[in-house]
């Protein structure tokens, strides 16, 4: 009431006017309105799906699971592939690890919220950025940061543990503060580490994915795929020490100066506490919101086959059973094929010096070669012949700075998958309609270009005057991939790569092409495009146009790896190597720029052996006709001095003798 008097007060005294004080208060309101509404467009349209609710008006969940059921598998709609499992789950993929193929894919560029699988790109980081022997404090950011009850190993303000024991922490009890701790540590902040995990994503491919949290706490705009799920696990997978850290069934911390709890946490995962049994399960990683619902990544292995297993928004505990299903899928209809071994369609024509191998005892193959460790999975029922391919060469610039070659591929990190057709749900919001559409036209966009020659990608490292980056131990570059479908549908690539050659005659013209008998068609990649570029040219000379070729990238692994090769090839073997070596098709080559000199030294020391072998010789002669002329002659009247036949007359074969005649009778 005193407010209300002091109001009309004010007004009286003209200090207030009441269309003012009306109008403020109604820009305060709508001010508080718009605070309180808005939620950002984006967060809105990623994660959007129609709620069931029952009798009692609680969302029933598992109504909604039947409901998805039904919904389409888009790896059953290619022709040939084999049909697979309908499961609960919003999204599932299982991917070889090998090769980045995707065997089924159920909407898997559909937003869902990732929950505490979040942790395996948190873990993937860490593990990049930090010795495992360094420490991390937590903050009391880290501590209190967090949800009360959610995952936690019950770390307090100023404790500090190894960095090891925080993997362990963060994959197997699924800790959150850990989480947050860990990326302090990397990035500063919580902020700064959200956009590095981002940067990473994108690096690996990931186009439908944007975190906000370290742990996978929900947040609205954190969100992903269960397709860009399976790249960063497809990474996590490449590191044993992760695989080892999320597959234990417990871990036991013991107290330290800096942490003085001895305590042990436990595996989340039930596939790895026993509680579900599965032949073949290395690792994985569980995750849980109420958002989220069940989420659950595994990594499994049978022989020479490796599978991730991706499965978002299931309900408990049909994720397990999910998992179960798309594994026995994946063994029991696909096998395994080594693509160097089973590939007879591309060959390389007139390879004369341009080979590769260890010298003359030893077996030469071609310098241009597929990756000896690309494969593929193909359904049993089908074979390696039955698969479409085509070459797509890597476009470099020249001195010059024309390109050469006809395409370029990127990383071969970013491009060991090729993603199949998007999802065709008939449910899906228009936005994701309009993305589908917009990928579809970019990867025609980027087939078109890769025939007229004229796409570029920044991200294969190449600009400028640059040469393809050695990416193999063996200093191999990365010149090209072949790109292999089956019926359409997108499988993998496998790399084109040059290997490390001596000094040797390099032929004008030769070419990786294929054997397209019939077909009146063929690609290749001409030496002729390599010359332009300097890559048979050696550093530091001139190119025609008088511009010093570009070094390579002098950084330290690089060196080593030269260096090592370097001593690999020196001595004996690499002479051998240098003069005469096997090619492909069962030839020899010599090289005549070595064999000559070295057949004239070897005349000449041949002539020399002969000359002094014959100058002995003579003189030896010489020594045994001296020494018959000093021989002492017989004395007068001895037995060797007496006439044989004083009468003139030989004896016939009776013992007569008969007049011995000299002339003609």
């Amino acid at each position: 009431m005193r407010i209300y008097t002091i109001y009309m007060e004010m007004i009286k005294r003209k200090l207030l006017f009441p269309g003012a004080v009306k109008l403020l208060c109604s820009g305060i309101a709508l001010a508080m309105t718009l605070s309180f509404a808005y939620t950002p467009v984006t967060a809105i349209a990623k994660v959007k799906d129609e709620a069931i609710y029952n009798a009692d008006g609680l969302e029933d969940y598992m109504a909604e699971r039947e409901k998805r059921k039904s919904e389409p598998i888009q790896t059953n709609s290619t022709a040939g592939w084999p049909e697979g499992p309908r499961v609960g789950a919003a999204g599932a993929v299982i991917m070889d690890a090998d090769s980045g193929e995707i065997l089924y894919g159920k909407n898997i560029y559909k937003h869902l919220y990732p929950a505490s699988i979040t942790k395996l790109m948190t873990a993937l980081l860490a593990y990049e950025n930090l010795d495992l022997a360094d420490h991390i404090t937590f903050s009391e950011n880290a501590v209190y940061g967090i949800e009360i009850g959610s995952s936690n190993i019950g770390m307090d303000v100023g404790q500090s543990i190894t960095v090891e024991e925080a993997l362990y922490g963060l994959l197997i009890a699924s800790a959150n503060e850990v989480a947050i701790a860990l990326g302090e540590k990397v990035s500063g902040s919580e902020k700064d580490f959200a956009d590095l995990m981002n940067e990473r994503a994108r690096q690996l491919g990931c186009e439908n994915t944007n975190f906000v949290t370290l742990n996978g706490l929900h947040d609205r705009n954190h969100y992903t795929c269960a397709y860009d799920m399976a790249l960063i696990a497809r990474q996590v997978y490449q590191h044993t020490d992760l695989i080892r850290y999320m597959s234990d069934y417990n871990y036991h911390f013991v107290k330290s100066e800096k942490q003085p709890d001895d305590f042990w946490i436990s595996n989340t995962n039930d596939f790895l506490t026993g509680e579900m049994e599965y032949d073949g399960i290395v690792g994985g990683k569980t995750g849980y919101t109420d958002q989220a619902r069940e989420t659950l990544v595994t990594f499994a292995e049978r022989e020479d086959v490796h599978l991730i297993c991706v499965i978002m928004k299931e309900e408990p505990p049909y994720e397990y059973y999910d998992t179960i299903d798309l594994l026995n899928y994946a063994f029991d209809n696909f096998t395994k094929v080594n693509i160097k071994e089973s590939e007879r369609k591309y060959t390389l024509s007139s390879p004369d010096f341009l080979s590769f191998g260890p010298d003359i005892f030893g077996k030469s193959e071609p310098a241009y070669r597929i990756e000896e460790t690309s494969s593929l999975m193909i359904p049993k029922k089908a074979s390696f012949s039955d698969l479409d391919s085509e070459i797509i060469p890597l476009t470099y610039e020249t001195a010059s700075g024309q390109d050469s070659g006809t395409a370029s591929t990127g990383s071969a990190e970013e491009q060991a998958v090729d993603k199949p057709d998007q999802q065709t749900k008939e449910e899906t919001d228009k936005q994701t309609e309009d993305q589908t559409d917009k990928k579809a036209e970019d990867k025609a966009d980027k087939q078109t270009e890769a025939q007229a020659g004229t796409r570029t990608d920044s991200s294969t490292g190449l600009s400028g005057s640059s040469l393809p980056e050695i990416n193999r131990k063996d200093g191999s570059r990365l010149l090209g991939q072949i790109h292999y479908s089956y019926h359409g549908y997108d499988l993998t690539t496998a790399d084109v790569l040059f290997l490390p050659v001596q000094k040797k005659l390099f032929p004008r013209k030769t070419s990786l092409t294929a054997d397209n008998s019939g077909e009146g068609s063929s690609s290749g990649l001409e030496s002729s495009s390599l010359e332009n570029a300097g890559l048979l040219q050696e550093e530091g000379t001139a190119d025609s146009d008088g511009t010093e070729t570009v070094k390579q990238d002098e950084s330290t692994e690089e060196t080593n790896t030269v260096n090592a090769i370097q001593e690999e090839i020196h001595g004996i073997r690499a002479f051998f190597f240098n003069t005469v070596h096997t090619g492909a098709h069962g030839s020899i080559y010599i090289n005549i720029l070595v064999v000559l000199p070295l057949l004239l030294i070897v005349s000449f020391f041949l002539c020399v052996f002969f000359f002094i072998n014959s100058y002995f010789a003579r003189l030896k002669r010489m020594r045994m006709r001296k020494t018959r002329r000093t021989v002492k002659k017989p004395a007068p009247g001895s037995p060797s001095n007496r006439p044989s036949n004083p009468s003139g007359s030989s004896r016939n074969r009776r013992g007569s003798s008969t007049p011995t005649f000299r002339g003609r009778q």
